[in-house]
């Protein structure tokens, strides 16, 4: 990112030790990283009080962007299904204009309940999940339009600096990778849907001996004789 690279290592957070560098930045990245600092801290950052209030800025961004996209940083538990919920609302909204969503998430918080729960919910959506070792904030960034943080357990809205970070997002993205993750939900409605084992594989992607695991572990867990029944007995179990 920089000519000195560990000077950004030894001084995360201290936006004095980086500042210098960020004229020379052709990328955006770091000034993008200053004014995720900044926003963070709540300057120039207007507070949230409610749901109420964030589904009505929501509501108005949603309608006029090409889509969005979602951080989820770890937190205190409270905090995380708050922002889970928030975040899974918006998506929803987003997915049903047809916008775009991408999510991106730590790798060691997918295993946590609420965010499994999140993830099989953003699956179903269609929304794209990626996976990296540190995420740094929780956000919905709107692409030229506004950012709301979530720190603390307290929603801020910032609208100066949309397209600063919009880089340092990019990149994040960029150095993740999608998450590839098959729930017996997914599993259950390809095979609903008369898929063939190559099809439902490559929906999924994995391959079709995994997609056949998977299969074969849900007509074993439902003592099942055969795809057709385990599907059905699986249907009922989850009342669809």
């Amino acid at each position: 990112m920089t000519p000195d690279q560990a000077q950004l290592a030894v001084a995360p957070g201290d936006p004095c030790a980086v500042r210098p560098y960020a004229e020379a930045d052709d990328t955006g990245v770091i000034r993008g990283w200053l004014e995720l600092v900044r926003a963070r801290s709540g300057l120039g950052t207007t507070g949230l009080r409610t749901r109420l209030e964030l589904g009505t800025v929501a509501g108005r961004y949603n309608a006029r962007c090409r889509g969005a996209m979602v951080l989820v940083a770890r937190m205190a538990p409270e905090h995380t299904r708050a922002w889970l919920e928030l975040a899974l609302a918006v998506s929803r909204s987003l997915v049903a204009q047809a916008k775009r969503v991408r999510v991106l998430l730590p790798c060691d918080a997918c295993d946590l309940p609420p965010v499994a729960a999140f993830v099989e919910s953003a699956i179903d959506l269609g929304v794209a999940l990626h996976v990296a070792p540190e995420v740094d904030s929780s956000l919905i960034h709107w692409n030229g339009l506004g950012v709301v943080y979530f720190v603390g357990g307290r929603m801020r809205l910032d609208t100066g600096g949309p397209d600063a970070i919009a880089e340092l997002l990019g990149a994040w993205l960029d150095a993740a990778d999608p998450l590839r993750h098959v729930t017996r939900r997914r599993v259950v409605r390809l095979l609903a849907a008369g898929h063939t084992d190559a099809v439902a594989a490559r929906k999924l992607g994995i391959s079709e001996r995994q997609f056949r695991r998977h299969v074969s572990g849900l007509m074993l867990d439902l003592d099942a004789g055969s795809r057709f029944q385990a599907g059905i007995e699986a249907a009922r179990s989850m009342q669809w």
